[in-house]
């Protein structure tokens, strides 16, 4: 661990860099204060999901850079170095890149600095001033899955630097009304009508049955949640996100923590007493974000994944929420309800100095 000021950016933030992921764990209080400060957050800035994924993923040396002002933490950027070959002529000896990432990268639908917003600019240039300092360390700096208006997209490119900048992933958002009546108007006709001819079927088959993940049932609800997406991804002979038990046993983590802070949006649907679709999810402020869902194929004449879907977006509806973010990927189904795309950004970042 070291310790500098920031005094080329900002003389008002102390900047310390955390390499320990024992402490960074004894930050999680003061980080997740500041995650309900920071008006861009999303589920996957935060330590209950951020702490899980190294513990579950075997991360034991963060490089985590935190920002005071006054003593309290007011910036918080949470990186790691891995490794990767290198694109060379198979014929020349394997070359491996140091490549820095924001933690969380690859499962994480979104990717960022949280700040308080009145210095979210300075942060977001001392960060990468500090990143340029430590150059010994890496080769590339790979900022992925960063929001539209992130301050790491705006934040000045150290002098010597090159970077490419680009379009990557459309995450479909949307737009929520103030009431379940105007969502008539939101969603298109087709799939409302849709919906309607896919509840008369499932009350034909002995009616639904909505359950919200509590303490309780939330790893019964993942457990369903995985085996049911295992079976449909194993039926096509691949595996899914929820392959290996170590991104289950990183989810039933997740899970158990966003149960105790009220923000984890678990659901099943049952079609005559049995569960025949899940879907997996976080409250954030007053957005829902949708990460993973599956169904029975047994019960698809009823549309189980669909009757679900219409339910959370109306319990979104019911509970304040503004949007609702389908994340990554540009699958149909999200257009049917009326969702738009709204993309990420990569920003790939190299140094002078020869590697």
């Amino acid at each position: 661990m070291s310790q500098t000021s920031a005094s080329l950016v900002e003389p008002t933030l102390d900047l310390e860099e955390i390499t320990d992921l024992g402490r960074l764990a004894d930050l999680g209080a003061e980080w997740g204060a500041l995650c309900d400060r920071c008006p861009w957050t999303t589920p996957f800035q935060r330590p209950e999901w951020l702490l899980p994924w190294c513990r579950h993923f075997d991360l034991t040396e963060p490089w985590a850079i935190s920002l005071r002002h006054d003593g309290r933490l007011v910036a918080f950027l949470p990186l790691y170095v891995y490794t990767f070959p290198r694109d060379t002529d198979p014929e020349t000896p394997l070359l491996l890149d140091r490549i820095v990432a924001i933690l969380g990268h690859g499962n994480s639908d979104y990717l960022d600095l949280i700040a308080e917003p009145g210095h979210a600019a300075a942060a977001a240039a001392l960060c990468l001033q500090r990143v340029g300092e430590r150059t010994d360390l890496w080769e590339i700096c790979q900022l992925d899955q960063l929001r539209a208006g992130s301050p790491l997209l705006e934040a000045p490119l150290p002098l010597g630097w090159t970077e490419l900048r680009k379009p990557q992933d459309a995450c479909p958002i949307l737009e929520l009304p103030p009431g379940t009546r105007e969502l008539a108007d939101l969603v298109p006709g087709r799939q409302m009508r849709n919906l309607r001819r896919l509840a008369r079927h499932a009350a034909q088959a002995g009616g639904t049955r909505l359950e919200r993940a509590d303490a309780v049932s939330g790893g019964q609800l993942f457990d369903a949640l995985a085996r049911l997406h295992g079976s449909r991804w194993n039926a096509r002979g691949m595996l899914g996100i929820l392959a290996g038990e170590e991104a289950r046993s990183f989810h039933r983590e997740v899970v158990e923590l966003f149960t105790a802070r009220g923000a984890l949006a678990l659901h099943s649907l049952a079609i005559g007493g049995e569960i025949a679709a899940v879907t997996y999810g976080f409250y954030e402020e007053r957005e829902l974000f949708y990460y993973l869902g599956s169904f029975d194929p047994r019960w698809s004449h009823c549309g189980p994944g669909a009757l679900l879907i219409g339910e959370i977006i109306q319990e979104a509806i019911h509970n304040g929420c503004e949007r609702f973010n389908f994340l990554r990927g540009r699958e149909p189904y999200k257009y049917f309800w009326g969702a738009k795309d709204c993309w990420n950004t990569s920003r790939i970042l190299r140094h002078g100095r020869v590697g």
